[in-house]
């Protein structure tokens, strides 16, 4: 019978491990293994031999093994080997042998869950014989079919959206969304019974919510242990892109469940550690490099971070952002970038990374460069098959492999990373900083100015230039830095702010414009920040489509002018208090322990003793969660004008009026 490994649960009472499967028909069936994991240790001989025959009634087997050693992963060295009886003296000999100094425990990571699928030869969502447990495709392959999932993602509500305290603030109404394949509905209910009785009918797989607070609420009434469960506030994912968690399933060999619930380092890791475990070399439980001593002068040169190029602010016209793909990743595949490549002391021949100087040992493939390898080969290939295709399916896998791609740069240089280094990252933005350059010179060469330069992105135009002239130029420097470039977005304009701390230069992570089929992108600015009520998204989104239409300066400046109506409108909107509350609503995520003025009160306001995250309208007599926001509240006009004001700083009235001419108009 063939099917889909969709979850594994571990049941320590019972010794068993139950594997979850969705045959073809969209039935679950369970098969139960009784696994036994392995524990791997090394140090004293002689205390772990008299650990092992103290406790040998709990111990099946025990033998020497030869493992290669971190940092370098050049000398093996043979290590202790032991199967414990059952999975509670498996926890109980970690524990013991975890109170000896002299004693190491190794490839406690990735789970077991992990090593019990790379003992069976088993992958989560890649068709399987059900009743051999044999694998029936290649889990790296990048055609492949998964079930008909059902899935539900349900929203608690009231009139402010989504309820985040349900037991302090019960929802007074259900929104439901049905996935079965690629058809989707949604329903609505008004009663927790209505939910249960819908959900009931539907039989679900997989039951979605946006953040934790869902599940508990509705554990009360509902047994979700016969679901998995996907929180989308852990996940860099979206409900769209799905598909996505079935890509890094399959990779990571982490479950659906799980997979959903882990930070993209922890994903990172984990693929990484299996390709170690191919290797047969050790995994710690923390990191063992140690850093080498840098004075003052050499920390200054090669802890810089990617190349930052500081752009002049304003109206910039016929725009190409150029993007490296994946040029990080990519640099760290390439150049054999790792723990044990960078600075090995044993190295014959060595590769020298600029400006760090780092030496960089080719004879060995590293870990990282192994992982990384795989994952931009894989996600470049999708990329190319989804826009060929316009597949969203192969979109949301790509997507899903991009992020991380993107953190696994940043994780090189964490401090808890079992594979990081932290002369890998400096050797790594080396790199980057002299293609990036190089792609800057070969643009100027060319006769196209670069307007802004940020990591791995050029913005470049030229008054003539076409759309050919710049994939020309994206081409000429793939070739010649030996790393593909592409066009991100052709800009018809492009607007770069005043940087709000140094004025007279322009903002670096703070932009908007828009193609020349009118489609808009935007970085930074109030319109896409979360915190932002949606009055002043409004307001933005309004000015920026009237500039859209703008066709050359002349036009812009006229449009931008005429635009000044859009103020008034909002600025009478506020003043005569026709705006709905739903748009007034501010929203700011709790990090800290302790936060004080208008945050402190609305926390304080709220009466909850967890706060993840606050929403609050800013009445008359102060700042009101909207929670305990009613009809006989008034806002405050002065408020939320001072914050379309605000706004005004990112919008491109400072090309056309002086600033004491701007205070007049606006005010």
């Amino acid at each position: 019978m063939k099917g889909w490994l969709i979850k594994v649960y571990q049941d320590i009472s019972r010794d068993r491990f139950t594997l979850y499967f969705l045959d073809v028909s969209g039935s679950i069936l369970k098969r139960e293994l009784n696994y036994k994991p392995k524990l791997y240790l090394s140090g004293d001989p002689y205390l772990i031999k008299r650990i092992i025959y103290r406790n040998k009634e709990y111990i099946d087997d025990f033998y020497r093994d030869t493992w290669y050693i971190p940092p370098w992963y050049r000398v093996h060295r043979d290590i202790w080997v032991l199967t414990p009886a059952d999975l509670e003296t498996y926890y109980k000999m970690i524990k013991i042998f975890s109170g000896y100094h002299s004693i190491r425990l190794w490839n406690l990571f990735p789970s077991i869950k992990i090593h019990l699928l790379l003992d069976y030869n088993l992958s989560p969502f890649t068709l399987v014989d059900i009743n051999n447990l044999e694998m029936l495709e290649d889990p790296l392959s990048i055609y492949y079919e998964y079930p008909s999932i059902r899935r539900i993602y349900i929203q608690l509500l009231d009139w402010y959206g989504d309820v985040y305290y349900p037991f302090k603030y019960p929802p007074k109404s259900f929104k439901v969304k049905f996935y079965k394949g690629p058809e989707n509905f949604i329903e609505y209910y008004n009663s927790l019974g209505e939910l249960i009785e819908s959900v009931n009918n539907f039989r679900p797989h997989v039951i979605e919510a946006g953040y934790t607070e869902v599940f508990k609420y509705l554990s009360k009434s509902i047994d979700l242990r016969n679901y998995i469960k996907i929180d989308y506030s852990r996940s860099v994912l979206k409900p769209s892109e799905f598909p996505g968690f079935i890509e890094l399933s399959r990779l990571s060999r982490v479950g659906l469940d799980e997979v959903s619930r882990y930070s993209i380092g922890k994903i990172l890791t984990t693929i990484e550690s299996i390709e170690a475990l191919k290797l047969k070399y050790l995994i710690p439980d923390v990191r063992v490099d140690i850093e080498n001593f840098k004075d003052v002068d050499r920390l200054t040169k090669i802890d810089r971070g990617g190349y930052v190029y500081t752009p002049s602010p304003g109206l910039y016209w016929n725009v190409a952002q150029c993007d490296f793909t994946s040029l990080y990743p990519s640099i760290i595949a390439k150049y054999n970038i790792g723990n044990e490549s960078v600075n090995y002391i044993g190295c014959k021949r060595y590769i020298i990374a600029p400006e760090s100087e780092h030496r960089i040992c080719p004879d060995r493939r590293s870990i990282v460069s192994r992982a990384m390898e795989l994952l931009v080969n894989r996600r470049i290939l999708l990329k190319d098959l989804s826009r060929d295709r316009g597949d969203p399916i192969l979109d949301a896998r790509q997507r899903a492999l991009k992020w991380i791609l993107v953190a696994s740069f940043g994780y090189l240089g964490y401090r808890n990373a079992r594979f990081g280094k932290i002369e890998a990252y400096e050797a790594v933005t080396s790199y980057a900083r002299d293609i990036l350059l190089k792609a800057i010179n070969i643009a100027e060469a060319r006769g196209f100015r670069v307007v802004h330069a940020l990591v791995d992105s050029i913005f470049v135009t030229r008054e003539d230039a076409s759309l050919s002239d710049y994939l020309l130029l994206c081409k000429e420097i793939s070739e010649k830095t030996g790393f593909r470039m592409e066009i991100d977005f052709h800009y018809k304009w492009l607007y770069i702010p005043v940087n709000r701390s140094l004025k007279y230069v322009g903002s670096i992570n703070r932009y908007f414009g828009v193609s020349y089929d009118n489609r808009l992108k935007v970085k930074g600015i109030e319109l896409i920040r979360k915190d932002a009520p949606d009055i002043v998204k409004d307001f933005q989104m309004e000015v920026i489509d009237k500039l859209a239409d703008a066709k050359d300066y002349s036009e812009f400046k006229f449009l931008t002018g005429e635009s000044i109506k859009i103020l008034d409108k909002y600025k009478s909107l506020i003043r005569n208090f026709r705006v709905d509350p739903t748009k007034l609503i501010v929203t700011k995520s709790i990090r800290k322990i302790r936060y004080g003025g208008v945050i402190s009160k609305v926390i304080k306001a709220l009466g909850t003793s967890k706060v993840n995250l606050v929403r609050y309208i800013m009445s008359v007599y102060g700042p009101i969660p909207v929670e305990r926001w009613s009809e006989r509240n008034v806002y405050d006009p002065e408020y939320y004008i001072k914050l379309i004001y605000a706004s005004l700083e990112s919008l491109p009235y400072s090309l056309f009026y002086k600033t004491s001419d701007f205070i007049k108009i606006f005010r």
